[in-house]
């Protein structure tokens, strides 16, 4: 019959009604279990052992007699194993109206004077069969062993197949369940198992198959949980758990724990509605040779907590997938079994990866030895927070990713920007992060902070302090920092400018000028290899009277050299180029550099000293922008007046006070 709540019993009222006047009473009781409680005593009535008229239930799920529990006596049965404290444990029996005695046939029982059959009731047929649609069915019921010898795909097919048709959930209790090809798919039904004690056997005969395959029909409402997945000794590795196209509804997969199989989870790309991976485990310790462990391509996946460690190929692969979340996992392979690439991101939207661990990968990716840990190839909207990486780089290939909080392994290539990528950071995303990051072939954009008011030359810079060599690597890239660039500390936390043709470099971006005031931007560089001269130039929103203003030429010292630019600002946002012009004979050339410093005024000299120029007037300003502190002296000075006028708040006019009483 399968299992059966203590809430759906099958003896409903009006045929319950029929029994009790035949022969027998129905009774019931609940007890809420102590820690590790196995045996419960019957205090509101008795039944008779080994007659098969008790039913008990843990946490509403029936038990089998023999194995999950004995019948001891009369009013005592016995749990083969003790449950958790709080667990609900209930049974159900019939009673006789009249004592048994020893040896006595039931009047209208099998063989008794009056025997009657039951089935032929009037209202049997309507009221059991609606009462059996509800009943959980247990594989074991359809000739399932679970020995690990028997064949049992026939009997879990006959069962997955009258589950969907009836639309009622399968259980597959404790037992290793030996299937030697592809099951049918659990289409409107709930498919689970006692976790790690039931395990799916995979004996494959051809490489390539699925325990779950569903690529052409529309699958709804489905739901398999608590089971284990294991390859049988001798059989292929070459299997996976769950391939399907097309998902409609709310679905989802949990608490599921795979060992030895090269792949897992195929996720199609036409998901309707949310669709959950929860508490996955994935391992593959016995070689290098795992393909990818979970592929996705659809909307809307929400996962978390998931672990997959081994030798995969690729940890995770989303491809296309929309509005995706994945939160809590570690991701890794092992001593004897490295990963190749963790995270591969591509084309992908709107989603985020936070809370998680990535170690032991071997993968060779773009360039050699460079570590693939997390690689996001034309993709937008996407974040990464709270990754601690061992091993490994991100790379960014195109596209545009947020990274928050990511830590990284002083050995580690930190991150790699190529092909257009575009990074948005912080300085506390990245402060406690030992990071580097080298421009090639164009140019990080690199926001500097607009120093007007500190006047300092080197940028206090938290961001890359505990930085390894070159932290910034880019390639055809934009590279966004919100405040400062570098903190020069002998050159080797310097952003390294790769080139392949002359007049390349990294791009300035300075913002929060004002149009029409004088400013100059300083610049540590140094030339490693290639370069001929390191050239400051404007892209636009500045202007400037002198055709390169200032140029690093050919130099036989190896140390940093201070070239800076002065210009007029034509709008609130001006580019600075930082480009370079090979050596005779290079094709290729590289130049540190360091220490970027805004400033407005004139002085190339000393940035700490008085930069602003005079401004005169016979009154203070009433009109343009202006900033705490800027003075305009006084063209008609008169006693009683002032020397001139300062002003005490920043913006449009401004605030303006005297300064600077004079004498009557």
């Amino acid at each position: 019959m399968g299992l059966l709540k203590i809430t759906d019993k099958i003896l409903d009222p009006e045929f319950l009604k029929r029994i009790i006047d035949l022969e027998r009473a129905p009774n019931t009781e609940s007890w809420t279990a102590t820690e590790g409680q196995t045996k419960f005593t019957l205090s509101n009535g008795t039944y008779k052992p080994n007659h098969k008229v008790i039913q008990v239930y843990v946490d509403g799920v029936k038990q089998r007699v023999g194995e999950a529990y004995t019948e001891d006596s009369a009013t005592t049965f016995t749990l083969a194993e003790g449950v958790p404290l709080g667990t609900i444990v209930e049974a159900m029996w019939i009673e006789p109206k009249v004592p048994y005695t020893v040896g006595h046939k039931s009047t209208h029982g099998k063989g008794g004077q009056d025997e009657i059959n039951v089935s032929e009731l009037a209202g049997y047929k309507e009221k059991v069969e609606d009462k059996f649609n509800q009943i959980i069915l247990n594989v074991k019921d359809f000739g399932a062993k679970g020995d690990g010898v028997t064949d049992d795909t026939e009997a879990i097919s006959s069962a997955i197949t009258y589950g969907s048709q009836t639309r009622r959930n399968i259980f597959i209790p404790r037992g290793d369940y030996r299937i030697t090809k592809t099951l049918p798919f659990p289409n409107l039904t709930k498919l689970y198992g006692a976790g790690n004690g039931s395990v799916i056997l995979c004996d494959f005969a051809q490489s390539g198959g699925w325990v779950f395959d569903e690529t052409s029909a529309n699958t709804y409402r489905w739901d398999i949980s608590d089971l284990t997945f294991a390859i049988k000794s001798g059989a292929t590795k070459d299997v996976g758990v769950l391939r399907v196209e097309k998902v409609l509804r709310f679905c989802g997969i949990k608490n599921i724990r795979t060992f030895d199989l090269k792949r897992v989870f195929y996720l199609g790309s036409e998901i309707h509605g949310m669709f959950f991976l929860d508490k996955i485990g994935s391992y593959y310790l016995s070689g290098q040779d795992g393909l990818t462990a979970i592929e996705t391509k659809g909307n809307t996946i929400m996962m978390s907590d998931i672990e997959i460690a081994g030798g995969f190929e690729i940890g995770l692969k989303m491809v296309g997938s929309i509005s995706f979340k994945l939160k809590g996992f570690n991701i890794a392979g092992s001593p004897n079994a490295l990963m190749g690439k963790a995270i591969h991101l591509d084309s992908v939207s709107g989603g985020s990866l936070s809370d998680a661990w990535i170690e032991q990968l071997r993968y060779e990716g773009i360039a050699q030895d460079e570590i693939q840990a997390v690689y996001i190839k034309d993709s937008k909207a996407v974040s990464l927070s709270e990754i601690y990486m061992p091993d490994g780089s991100i790379f960014i290939d195109g596209g545009e990713v947020t990274v928050e909080n990511i830590a990284y392994y002083q050995a580690s290539a930190g991150l790699r920007y190529l092909n257009g990528a575009k990074v948005n950071t912080t300085r506390n995303g990245l402060k406690t992060q030992n990071v580097g990051l080298k421009a090639q072939n164009y140019d990080g954009v690199i926001t500097v902070e607009n120093l007007k008011q500190s006047n300092v030359n080197l940028l206090p810079n938290p961001l890359l302090r505990r930085g390894i060599p070159n932290p910034y690597t880019s390639s055809n890239a934009n590279v966004t920092l919100s405040d400062e660039l570098t903190d020069k500390v002998s050159g080797d936390r310097s952003v390294r400018v790769s080139s392949t043709a002359n007049y390349q470099g990294v791009v300035i971006t300075l913002n929060s000028l004002i149009i029409g005031r004088t400013y100059t931007i300083r610049a540590l560089v140094k030339k490693v290899s290639g370069i001929s001269h390191v050239t400051m130039v404007a892209n636009s929103g500045a202007s400037t009277s002198i055709d390169y203003p200032c140029q690093l030429r050919q130099s036989k010292s190896t140390d940093f050299h201070e070239i800076s630019y002065i210009f007029s600002a034509t709008a609130t946002t001006a580019v600075i180029r930082v480009q370079n012009v090979f050596s005779a004979g290079s094709a290729t050339g590289e130049f540190l550099l360091d220490s970027v410093a805004l400033y407005e005024g004139y002085s190339e000299c000393n940035p700490s000293f008085e930069t602003t120029s005079k401004l005169l007037s016979n009154a203070a300003p009433t009109s343009g922008n202006w900033l705490v502190g800027e003075k305009v002296e006084n063209t008609n000075p008169t006693a009683g007046g002032y020397v001139g006028w300062i002003c005490t708040s920043g913006g449009t006019v401004g605030t303006w006070k005297g300064y600077g009483l004079i004498q009557t």
